[in-house]
């Protein structure tokens, strides 16, 4: 009986570090600062999950949700 060749290690370091790649740039965007004069809307699929204040949160990697800041402290006016 014969062997199956192997893929061999670059191959299969390669695959390890696409993969740890892919985890960094979702956990990336997962993570996000609001301001202390900004409020944070957290979108899911496009619709408000939540309101959140100031500070450091974690939301679920995009696409599934995103975070739009709002300014609290301006004042605009429609002339």
């Amino acid at each position: 009986m014969g062997r199956t060749p192997s893929t061999g290690w670059p191959t299969r370091i390669a695959g390890v570090l696409l993969v740890l790649g892919a985890a960094a740039a979702l956990g990336a965007t997962a993570v996000w600062t609001v301001g202390r004069d900004e409020q944070g809307v957290v979108l899911r699929f496009g619709k408000v999950a939540r309101i959140v204040p100031s500070g450091i949160h974690l939301t679920l990697p995009w696409p599934a949700e995103t975070l739009l800041r709002v300014s609290t402290s301006e004042v605009r006016q429609v002339s």
